[in-house]
Protein backbone atom coordinates (compact mmCIF):
# COMPACT_ATOMS: atom_id res chain seq x y z
CA UNK A 1 0.00 0.00 0.00
CA UNK A 2 1.38 3.31 -1.12
CA UNK A 3 0.30 6.89 -1.19
CA UNK A 4 1.17 9.40 -4.09
CA UNK A 5 2.79 12.84 -3.87
CA UNK A 6 -0.19 14.64 -4.41
CA UNK A 7 -2.01 12.69 -1.18
CA UNK A 8 -3.99 10.39 -2.68
CA UNK A 9 -3.95 6.65 -1.84
CA UNK A 10 -3.74 3.85 -4.80
CA UNK A 11 -2.65 -0.09 -4.26
CA UNK A 12 0.34 -1.10 -5.87
CA UNK A 13 1.12 -4.58 -6.64
CA UNK A 14 4.68 -6.30 -5.62
CA UNK A 15 5.96 -8.85 -6.97
CA UNK A 16 8.66 -11.13 -5.27
CA UNK A 17 12.09 -10.78 -6.04
CA UNK A 18 14.57 -13.34 -7.45
CA UNK A 19 16.99 -15.02 -5.27
CA UNK A 20 19.86 -12.45 -5.23
CA UNK A 21 23.12 -14.25 -6.05
CA UNK A 22 25.20 -12.73 -3.12
CA UNK A 23 24.53 -10.59 0.21
CA UNK A 24 25.90 -8.05 -1.18
CA UNK A 25 22.95 -6.93 -4.15
CA UNK A 26 19.88 -4.76 -3.10
CA UNK A 27 16.23 -5.76 -3.54
CA UNK A 28 14.33 -2.77 -5.30
CA UNK A 29 10.64 -3.13 -5.30
CA UNK A 30 9.59 -2.13 -8.79
CA UNK A 31 6.37 0.65 -9.47
CA UNK A 32 3.57 0.31 -12.08
CA UNK A 33 3.76 1.44 -15.21
CA UNK A 34 1.22 4.32 -14.38
CA UNK A 35 2.96 5.61 -11.63
CA UNK A 36 5.55 7.25 -13.24
CA UNK A 37 5.91 10.10 -11.68
CA UNK A 38 6.95 7.79 -8.13
CA UNK A 39 10.73 7.38 -7.66
CA UNK A 40 11.77 3.70 -6.75
CA UNK A 41 13.22 3.45 -3.44
CA UNK A 42 15.57 0.93 -1.61
CA UNK A 43 13.81 -1.84 0.67
CA UNK A 44 15.56 -1.41 4.36
CA UNK A 45 16.16 -4.41 6.53
CA UNK A 46 12.94 -3.74 8.54
CA UNK A 47 11.37 -3.86 4.98
CA UNK A 48 12.57 -7.52 3.83
CA UNK A 49 10.53 -10.38 4.24
CA UNK A 50 10.86 -13.24 6.39
CA UNK A 51 12.08 -15.27 3.78
CA UNK A 52 15.13 -13.23 2.79
CA UNK A 53 16.05 -13.25 6.18
CA UNK A 54 16.50 -17.00 6.49
CA UNK A 55 18.20 -17.23 3.22
CA UNK A 56 20.74 -14.83 4.34
CA UNK A 57 21.08 -16.76 8.04
CA UNK A 58 21.69 -19.72 5.93
CA UNK A 59 24.24 -18.19 3.67
CA UNK A 60 26.27 -16.61 6.90
CA UNK A 61 25.47 -20.53 8.62
CA UNK A 62 27.21 -22.08 4.93
CA UNK A 63 30.32 -19.30 5.16
CA UNK A 64 30.81 -20.33 8.93
CA UNK A 65 31.04 -23.97 8.65
CA UNK A 66 33.53 -23.59 5.76
CA UNK A 67 35.68 -21.17 7.66
CA UNK A 68 35.50 -24.33 10.44
CA UNK A 69 36.11 -27.21 8.29
CA UNK A 70 39.51 -24.85 6.97
CA UNK A 71 40.54 -24.26 10.82
CA UNK A 72 39.39 -28.14 11.65
CA UNK A 73 41.88 -29.30 8.70
CA UNK A 74 44.55 -26.90 9.92
CA UNK A 75 44.50 -28.38 13.40
CA UNK A 76 44.37 -31.90 12.64
CA UNK A 77 47.59 -30.95 10.72
CA UNK A 78 48.81 -29.94 13.73
CA UNK A 79 47.43 -32.32 16.10
CA UNK A 80 49.84 -35.53 15.46
CA UNK A 81 53.07 -33.46 16.27
CA UNK A 82 51.46 -32.20 19.74
CA UNK A 83 50.83 -35.51 20.66
CA UNK A 84 53.43 -37.23 20.55
CA UNK A 85 55.52 -33.90 22.18
CA UNK A 86 52.93 -33.92 24.91
CA UNK A 87 53.38 -37.94 25.76
CA UNK A 88 56.87 -37.80 25.47
CA UNK A 89 56.52 -34.89 28.02
CA UNK A 90 54.16 -36.88 30.14
CA UNK A 91 56.71 -39.48 30.28
CA UNK A 92 59.16 -37.69 31.32
CA UNK A 93 57.25 -36.03 33.80
CA UNK A 94 56.15 -39.38 35.46
CA UNK A 95 59.81 -40.80 35.39
CA UNK A 96 60.61 -37.85 37.66
CA UNK A 97 58.07 -38.49 39.85
CA UNK A 98 58.66 -42.15 40.51
CA UNK A 99 62.38 -40.81 40.59
CA UNK A 100 61.35 -38.28 43.43
CA UNK A 101 59.18 -40.37 44.98
CA UNK A 102 61.97 -43.10 45.74
CA UNK A 103 64.33 -41.11 46.80
CA UNK A 104 62.34 -39.14 49.42
CA UNK A 105 61.01 -43.31 50.44
CA UNK A 106 65.25 -44.06 50.82
CA UNK A 107 65.58 -40.95 53.17
CA UNK A 108 62.35 -41.78 55.01
CA UNK A 109 63.38 -45.43 55.76
CA UNK A 110 66.91 -44.70 56.47
CA UNK A 111 65.83 -41.70 58.95
CA UNK A 112 63.39 -44.14 60.83
CA UNK A 113 66.40 -47.10 61.13
CA UNK A 114 68.51 -44.04 62.24
CA UNK A 115 66.29 -42.99 65.06
CA UNK A 116 65.65 -46.17 66.14
CA UNK A 117 69.18 -46.98 66.67
CA UNK A 118 69.25 -43.57 68.69
CA UNK A 119 66.40 -44.91 70.59
CA UNK A 120 68.37 -48.06 71.66
CA UNK A 121 71.32 -46.50 72.64
CA UNK A 122 70.53 -43.09 74.40
CA UNK A 123 66.50 -44.18 75.13
CA UNK A 124 66.70 -45.84 78.94
CA UNK A 125 66.12 -49.40 78.89
CA UNK A 126 66.10 -49.50 74.62
CA UNK A 127 69.68 -50.33 74.64
CA UNK A 128 71.27 -53.74 74.87
CA UNK A 129 73.23 -54.60 77.90
CA UNK A 130 76.17 -57.43 77.93
CA UNK A 131 75.36 -60.54 79.75
CA UNK A 132 77.27 -61.25 83.18
CA UNK A 133 78.01 -64.39 84.04
CA UNK A 134 79.65 -65.38 87.98
CA UNK A 135 81.03 -68.69 89.61
CA UNK A 136 78.59 -69.88 91.80
CA UNK A 137 80.09 -72.73 93.25
CA UNK A 138 82.87 -74.89 92.77
CA UNK A 139 83.59 -78.49 94.21
CA UNK A 140 86.65 -80.59 93.86
CA UNK A 141 85.26 -83.86 94.21
CA UNK A 142 88.26 -85.67 94.71
CA UNK A 143 92.18 -85.92 94.12
CA UNK A 144 93.64 -89.14 93.99
CA UNK A 145 97.60 -89.18 93.81
CA UNK A 146 98.70 -93.02 95.18
CA UNK A 147 102.73 -91.79 95.30
CA UNK A 148 101.44 -89.28 98.18
CA UNK A 149 101.01 -92.86 100.23
CA UNK A 150 104.62 -94.20 100.12
CA UNK A 151 107.01 -93.68 103.35
CA UNK A 152 109.84 -91.46 103.23
CA UNK A 153 109.04 -89.61 100.30
CA UNK A 154 110.11 -85.45 100.26
CA UNK A 155 110.20 -82.97 98.18
CA UNK A 156 113.17 -82.00 96.29
CA UNK A 157 114.88 -78.16 96.19
CA UNK A 158 114.05 -77.27 92.58
CA UNK A 159 114.65 -73.58 93.49
CA UNK A 160 117.83 -73.58 90.67
CA UNK A 161 115.87 -75.42 87.82
CA UNK A 162 114.58 -73.79 84.75
CA UNK A 163 110.91 -72.90 83.78
CA UNK A 164 111.27 -75.56 80.74
CA UNK A 165 112.52 -78.04 82.62
CA UNK A 166 111.57 -77.88 86.56
CA UNK A 167 111.79 -81.34 87.54
CA UNK A 168 115.72 -81.54 86.32
CA UNK A 169 114.73 -84.57 84.35
CA UNK A 170 116.20 -83.62 80.97
CA UNK A 171 118.55 -81.14 79.98
CA UNK A 172 118.94 -79.74 83.54
CA UNK A 173 119.74 -82.52 85.21
CA UNK A 174 121.24 -82.07 88.47
CA UNK A 175 119.46 -78.68 89.11
CA UNK A 176 117.29 -80.57 92.10
CA UNK A 177 118.77 -81.02 95.84
CA UNK A 178 117.64 -83.51 98.22
CA UNK A 179 116.95 -82.32 101.91
CA UNK A 180 118.95 -84.85 103.39
CA UNK A 181 122.65 -86.70 102.64
CA UNK A 182 121.65 -90.48 100.90
CA UNK A 183 118.66 -89.33 99.61
CA UNK A 184 118.11 -90.50 96.33
CA UNK A 185 117.06 -87.50 94.03
CA UNK A 186 114.37 -88.28 91.67
CA UNK A 187 113.34 -84.95 89.85
CA UNK A 188 111.02 -83.46 92.18
CA UNK A 189 110.89 -85.57 94.80
CA UNK A 190 113.62 -87.61 96.90
CA UNK A 191 113.02 -90.87 98.71
CA UNK A 192 115.34 -92.98 101.33
CA UNK A 193 118.14 -94.53 100.28
CA UNK A 194 117.87 -98.76 100.54
CA UNK A 195 121.18 -99.47 102.64
CA UNK A 196 125.29 -99.48 101.30
CA UNK A 197 126.90 -101.97 99.21
CA UNK A 198 123.78 -101.54 96.77
CA UNK A 199 124.91 -99.26 93.33
CA UNK A 200 124.33 -95.70 92.83
CA UNK A 201 119.83 -95.68 92.18
CA UNK A 202 118.80 -94.00 88.92
CA UNK A 203 118.97 -90.29 89.16
CA UNK A 204 121.41 -90.17 92.43
CA UNK A 205 123.59 -87.11 92.64
CA UNK A 206 126.97 -87.07 94.61
CA UNK A 207 129.35 -83.56 93.96
CA UNK A 208 132.28 -83.99 91.13
CA UNK A 209 135.78 -83.60 92.17
CA UNK A 210 136.80 -79.88 91.20
CA UNK A 211 140.26 -79.94 92.66
CA UNK A 212 141.96 -79.35 89.28
CA UNK A 213 139.51 -76.52 88.18
CA UNK A 214 141.27 -73.30 88.05
CA UNK A 215 140.12 -70.68 90.45
CA UNK A 216 137.99 -68.61 87.49
CA UNK A 217 136.18 -72.02 86.60
CA UNK A 218 135.80 -74.01 89.30
CA UNK A 219 133.11 -76.26 87.90
CA UNK A 220 135.31 -76.18 84.34
CA UNK A 221 131.82 -75.34 82.66
CA UNK A 222 133.12 -71.11 81.61
CA UNK A 223 136.05 -72.72 79.73
CA UNK A 224 134.57 -75.50 78.66
CA UNK A 225 137.53 -77.67 80.15
CA UNK A 226 136.47 -80.68 81.74
CA UNK A 227 138.47 -80.52 84.99
CA UNK A 228 135.94 -82.07 87.38
CA UNK A 229 135.93 -85.80 88.00
CA UNK A 230 132.67 -88.40 88.61
CA UNK A 231 133.68 -91.90 90.20
CA UNK A 232 133.17 -93.68 87.09
CA UNK A 233 132.10 -93.22 83.50
CA UNK A 234 128.40 -94.52 84.53
CA UNK A 235 127.79 -91.01 86.00
CA UNK A 236 127.39 -87.59 83.76
CA UNK A 237 129.09 -85.29 84.72
CA UNK A 238 127.06 -81.88 84.94
CA UNK A 239 130.55 -79.45 86.35
CA UNK A 240 130.02 -79.58 90.23
CA UNK A 241 127.97 -82.34 90.47
CA UNK A 242 128.00 -85.92 88.87
CA UNK A 243 124.38 -88.07 88.30
CA UNK A 244 122.97 -91.22 87.27
CA UNK A 245 120.80 -90.84 84.39
CA UNK A 246 117.08 -90.99 85.14
CA UNK A 247 114.14 -91.61 83.08
CA UNK A 248 110.22 -91.42 84.16
CA UNK A 249 109.70 -94.88 83.71
CA UNK A 250 112.71 -95.47 86.28
CA UNK A 251 111.38 -92.62 88.58
CA UNK A 252 108.16 -94.16 88.96
CA UNK A 253 110.00 -97.96 89.59
CA UNK A 254 111.64 -96.09 92.03
CA UNK A 255 109.18 -94.99 94.21
CA UNK A 256 108.26 -98.61 95.44
CA UNK A 257 106.99 -100.22 92.09
CA UNK A 258 104.19 -97.39 91.91
CA UNK A 259 103.92 -97.69 87.87
CA UNK A 260 103.08 -100.93 88.48
CA UNK A 261 100.10 -100.16 90.57
CA UNK A 262 98.92 -97.72 87.56
CA UNK A 263 99.30 -100.87 84.95
CA UNK A 264 102.16 -98.53 83.33
CA UNK A 265 99.86 -95.94 82.34
CA UNK A 266 101.40 -92.53 83.03
CA UNK A 267 98.83 -90.53 81.89
CA UNK A 268 96.68 -91.51 85.59
CA UNK A 269 99.28 -90.73 87.96
CA UNK A 270 96.93 -88.21 89.58
CA UNK A 271 93.23 -88.07 89.13
CA UNK A 272 91.13 -85.30 90.26
CA UNK A 273 87.31 -84.10 89.13
CA UNK A 274 85.91 -80.85 89.37
CA UNK A 275 82.50 -79.56 89.43
CA UNK A 276 81.69 -75.87 89.04
CA UNK A 277 78.19 -74.21 88.49
CA UNK A 278 78.32 -70.97 86.18
CA UNK A 279 75.62 -68.64 86.32
CA UNK A 280 74.75 -66.09 83.37
CA UNK A 281 72.01 -63.02 83.75
CA UNK A 282 70.61 -61.56 80.80
CA UNK A 283 69.45 -57.88 81.76
CA UNK A 284 68.00 -56.94 78.43
CA UNK A 285 64.20 -56.86 77.51
CA UNK A 286 64.95 -59.32 75.00
CA UNK A 287 65.89 -63.30 75.41
CA UNK A 288 69.45 -64.01 74.78
CA UNK A 289 71.27 -67.45 73.85
CA UNK A 290 75.10 -68.66 74.71
CA UNK A 291 76.69 -70.65 72.39
CA UNK A 292 78.77 -73.72 73.64
CA UNK A 293 81.34 -72.93 76.53
CA UNK A 294 84.67 -74.50 77.18
CA UNK A 295 86.51 -74.59 80.83
CA UNK A 296 89.90 -75.79 80.95
CA UNK A 297 91.89 -76.66 84.28
CA UNK A 298 95.56 -75.64 83.99
CA UNK A 299 98.15 -76.31 86.89
CA UNK A 300 101.15 -73.76 86.47
CA UNK A 301 100.32 -73.28 82.76
CA UNK A 302 100.00 -76.94 81.63
CA UNK A 303 96.39 -77.70 80.82
CA UNK A 304 95.26 -81.16 82.66
CA UNK A 305 91.94 -80.95 82.25
CA UNK A 306 88.99 -79.72 79.78
CA UNK A 307 85.00 -79.93 79.14
CA UNK A 308 82.19 -77.85 76.95
CA UNK A 309 79.01 -76.78 77.86
CA UNK A 310 76.12 -77.22 75.62
CA UNK A 311 74.17 -73.87 74.37
CA UNK A 312 71.63 -72.67 76.15
CA UNK A 313 68.61 -70.29 75.82
CA UNK A 314 67.99 -67.16 78.53
CA UNK A 315 64.80 -65.43 78.78
CA UNK A 316 64.25 -61.45 78.85
CA UNK A 317 65.62 -60.35 82.58
CA UNK A 318 66.75 -63.91 83.82
CA UNK A 319 69.42 -66.01 84.57
CA UNK A 320 70.62 -69.89 83.45
CA UNK A 321 73.01 -71.78 85.11
CA UNK A 322 75.40 -74.08 83.71
CA UNK A 323 76.73 -76.84 85.31
CA UNK A 324 80.58 -77.57 83.96
CA UNK A 325 81.86 -81.39 84.97
CA UNK A 326 86.01 -81.67 84.74
CA UNK A 327 87.58 -84.75 84.71
CA UNK A 328 91.49 -84.48 85.37
CA UNK A 329 92.57 -87.58 84.19
CA UNK A 330 95.26 -86.69 81.77
CA UNK A 331 98.39 -85.56 83.24
CA UNK A 332 101.94 -85.89 81.98
CA UNK A 333 104.21 -87.94 84.33
CA UNK A 334 106.54 -84.20 85.02
CA UNK A 335 103.20 -82.28 85.48
CA UNK A 336 102.27 -85.17 88.06
CA UNK A 337 105.76 -85.38 90.01
CA UNK A 338 105.28 -81.25 89.84
CA UNK A 339 102.17 -81.76 91.83
CA UNK A 340 103.01 -84.45 93.97
CA UNK A 341 105.92 -81.87 94.70
CA UNK A 342 103.85 -79.08 95.86
CA UNK A 343 101.74 -81.62 97.99
CA UNK A 344 104.50 -82.25 100.00
CA UNK A 345 105.80 -79.22 100.50
CA UNK A 346 103.13 -77.78 101.38
CA UNK A 347 101.32 -79.82 103.76
CA UNK A 348 98.64 -81.42 100.66
CA UNK A 349 98.12 -77.60 99.36
CA UNK A 350 97.44 -77.95 95.78
CA UNK A 351 97.36 -74.52 93.15
CA UNK A 352 95.46 -75.12 90.28
CA UNK A 353 93.57 -72.09 87.94
CA UNK A 354 89.99 -72.60 85.72
CA UNK A 355 89.93 -70.86 82.66
CA UNK A 356 86.34 -70.36 80.81
CA UNK A 357 84.91 -68.58 77.69
CA UNK A 358 81.24 -68.75 76.60
CA UNK A 359 79.92 -66.65 73.57
CA UNK A 360 76.47 -64.79 74.78
CA UNK A 361 74.27 -62.80 71.64
CA UNK A 362 71.31 -60.43 72.76
CA UNK A 363 69.92 -58.31 69.77
CA UNK A 364 72.89 -56.87 67.68
CA UNK A 365 75.26 -57.33 70.46
CA UNK A 366 77.78 -59.92 70.50
CA UNK A 367 79.73 -60.43 74.04
CA UNK A 368 82.37 -63.05 74.82
CA UNK A 369 82.25 -63.49 78.44
CA UNK A 370 85.46 -64.97 80.34
CA UNK A 371 86.74 -65.88 83.99
CA UNK A 372 89.30 -66.97 85.33
CA UNK A 373 89.52 -68.32 88.87
CA UNK A 374 92.76 -68.70 90.63
CA UNK A 375 92.41 -71.81 93.83
CA UNK A 376 94.17 -73.40 95.99
CA UNK A 377 92.69 -76.56 97.00
CA UNK A 378 93.29 -77.97 100.56
CA UNK A 379 93.85 -81.90 99.78
CA UNK A 380 94.44 -82.97 103.67
CA UNK A 381 90.56 -82.88 104.11
CA UNK A 382 89.22 -84.32 101.16
CA UNK A 383 86.56 -85.83 100.46
CA UNK A 384 84.96 -82.42 101.80
CA UNK A 385 86.35 -79.59 99.21
CA UNK A 386 88.20 -76.37 101.16
CA UNK A 387 89.80 -73.95 99.65
CA UNK A 388 92.57 -71.93 101.05
CA UNK A 389 92.52 -69.52 98.55
CA UNK A 390 89.75 -69.15 95.52
CA UNK A 391 90.05 -65.49 93.71
CA UNK A 392 88.27 -65.05 90.20
CA UNK A 393 88.49 -62.32 87.72
CA UNK A 394 85.97 -61.97 84.74
CA UNK A 395 86.12 -59.96 81.57
CA UNK A 396 84.18 -58.98 78.69
CA UNK A 397 85.17 -58.62 74.61
CA UNK A 398 82.68 -56.84 72.53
Amino acid sequence: FGSSRFGRSRFVSIRPPAKMPNRSSKAVLPFTESDTNTAALPLTRSDKTGEEEDEEEDSEDQEASSGDSQTDSALARRVPSEDLEGCESCRRRAALCRSWKFGVGACVLTTLVLLGAAAMLLLPGMQFQPPTWEVKSLVIDRVDLPALSLEGVQPADTTKCPTSDPCGLAQAQGCSRCPQAGMLNDGCVCQPGEGSGEGPKPGSIVMADTSACPLFDKCGTLSGVQCSRCPDTSWVNDGCTCRQPISTNQFFKGLGGFLKLLTGNATSLIKMSMRATVEVRNPNHIGAQTEAGHFRVHYKGAAIGSAVTEPQDIGACGAQQMNVSVAVDGVPASVAMRMMQELLQTTQQLSISVEGQVMARTGFLRVLCRVECDLQVNAAEMPATRFSRRACAYSYDF
